[in-house]
């Protein structure tokens, strides 16, 4: 069995315990030979965000992402203090989406900012589908509210 084992597989398992992990291995991935397909589907709904007096004021998530102070606009250059960035995480709900916002005080330009994540929690929202909420809590953190929006994302189909 060793020499068989060897030339299928190139290896001799060290101990005769490695065996078991291998046959496992070899039946989850050939299981009766038939392949299953897995198919994605693109999310529904997805976030707009309208951030105001800028040249191009939309910011489309369908997960998250960030939201730098250059692209923001600060009303109170105090209470904005230091923070780089709001981060934004969006999860879709059937016809809804939680969202929420955080302040982040991290240098953003390091790609390892989010090991050391320094945050404060703005709030977060359940927006249904065609509506929109332009959160005011921003307004405590020296930034003017933006308005975010839950839109149709279905693909046209012409």
């Amino acid at each position: 069995m060793d020499t068989q084992f060897r030339r299928f597989f190139g290896v001799v398992p060290r101990t005769v315990s490695a065996l078991p992990a291998v046959l496992i291995a070899l039946v989850s991935v050939g299981y009766g030979g038939q392949e299953r397909e897995v198919r994605w589907r693109p999310p529904e709904i997805a976030l707009d965000i309208i951030l105001p007096e800028l040249p191009q004021p939309r910011v489309r998530f369908a997960g998250g992402g960030l939201i730098r102070r250059e692209s923001l606009k600060i009303i109170d250059p105090t209470a904005a203090g230091d923070f780089t960035a709001v981060d934004v995480q969006a999860r879709a709900e059937g016809d809804s989406m939680t969202v929420r916002l955080s302040i982040i005080y991290n240098d953003i330009s390091n790609q390892e900012w989010w090991k050391d994540k320094k945050e404060r929690v703005v709030g977060t929202w359940v927006i249904q589908r065609g509506e929109s909420v332009s959160p005011s809590e921003l307004a405590a953190f020296g930034i003017e509210p933006f308005e975010l929006k839950v839109i149709d994302a279905k693909p046209v189909v012409f």
